[in-house]
């Protein structure tokens, strides 16, 4: 899930529009991306299977490639967020009910005696950076 910060047309990818995200929670994949902005490709023209993205806005994002050259079609079930629905609803719960499941705090059970252990799930820190990442997108 993220936001358009700013759409483009590629300067390093003809017939493609450049949209830069901050990503506001990731749901599954692309763990290697580091820091919270991201580049996604989508053709520049809808009879392409252009996503018409918009600055300001925010998407669920369903995206194909690497980190340095995610690519999303309108034929790969991207949504913006106001508009989800259905399936992609469901995810979006169970998305938030494994993340609240994941910081539970678990008490064992010891053995008579011993002393009572409790223990929290600690998420490690996400490394931050301004820096876009580098864009190798090759043939496809």
């Amino acid at each position: 899930i993220g936001s358009a910060e700013k759409v483009t047309r590629s300067p390093v990818k003809e017939g493609y529009m450049e949209a830069r995200f901050t990503i506001m929670k990731r749901l599954k994949g692309f763990d290697e991306i580091l820091g919270d902005k991201v580049f996604v490709f989508t053709p520049d023209k809808p009879e392409n299977c252009g996503y018409p993205f918009s600055p300001g806005q925010d998407y669920v994002v369903f995206a194909q490639g690497n980190p340095a050259g995610l690519r999303t079609t309108s034929c790969l079930g991207t949504v913006y967020l106001d508009n989800v629905t259905g399936e992609i609803d469901s995810l979006l719960k169970l998305s938030d009910a494994a993340a609240s499941a994941s910081r539970a705090t678990v008490t064992l059970s010891p053995a008579p005696g011993a002393p009572k252990i409790t223990a929290t799930p600690r998420t490690p820190p996400t490394p931050k950076t301004d820096s876009p990442p580098l864009l190798d997108l090759g043939d496809e």
